[in-house]
């Protein structure tokens, strides 16, 4: 939300979260950073369909339905499961994970996708994981996480595809962060052997797609700026 607001002619950075107050939260302290943007800070969860009308009548009402750039990153990781194999994982688990990791994407994309058609002008950033490729060697653990960021890259290349018909000026591509040492994987910090991106670098992906030019790249997977395989 920082490196996006800091954008020429960006006017206004709609930060979201489950949680109000800690949304505000964000979006005071970006503000207190950039004088020139206005971060607001709203109340989205991917896994309620009340949760997400509410928000797109918000954008109906305070921004005439216009959104220029979407971007996909709620998620949930179920701590523990690294060190759960395949036949241990409960299918509640794996419920929960495609829920919040998968289903939610595609509810917030019916939602608010439908602005850009009408205005001719998207960019769509969905945050997978290389957890979720099937071209690289993985292991049963974390069943329920790598089964949800494998959906999302079906759901980016599903979306993208059903855009051409439209013909409008909307992109819509994967990233991957990297390792990124967060709240949501605290388990995983010690355990972690590779080079560890900051939440800046991953940042710079995330921008990158999200300001791509008019025939820019479309429905791939991105890693550190780079395409990388499904």
């Amino acid at each position: 939300a920082r490196a996006l607001g800091a954008l020429p002619d960006v006017g206004t950075v709609v930060v979201t979260s489950r949680d109000l107050a800690r949304a505000e939260e964000a979006a005071r302290q970006l503000k207190s950073n950039n004088a020139d943007t206005a971060f607001i800070g709203k109340s989205l969860d991917v896994t309620s369909d009340e949760s997400v009308e509410s928000l797109k009548e918000y954008f109906k009402q305070a921004h005439q339905s216009r959104l220029d750039i979407l971007v996909n990153n709620a998620g949930c990781y179920p701590q523990g499961t690294h060190l759960v194999d395949f036949f241990a994982t409960p299918l509640q688990q794996i419920r929960d994970n495609i829920e919040a990791n998968a289903i939610g994407m595609v509810r917030v994309s019916q939602a608010f996708v439908p602005f850009m058609i009408e205005k001719g002008y998207g960019r769509i950033v969905n945050c997978g994981s290389g957890a979720g490729t099937i071209s690289q060697p993985t292991s049963g653990t974390m069943l329920a996480y790598r089964m949800s960021k494998t959906l999302s890259s079906s759901i980016t290349r599903c979306l993208a595809d059903d855009l051409k018909k439209h013909g409008k000026d909307i992109l819509v591509n994967q990233m991957c962060p990297g390792f990124v040492k967060t709240d949501l994987n605290t388990e995983l910090h010690d355990l972690f052997k590779g080079p560890a991106n900051t939440p800046e670098q991953a940042a710079e992906t995330c921008v990158f797609l999200a300001t791509l030019p008019t025939g820019g790249q479309n429905a791939t997977f991105v890693r550190n700026k780079e395409v990388i395989a499904w």
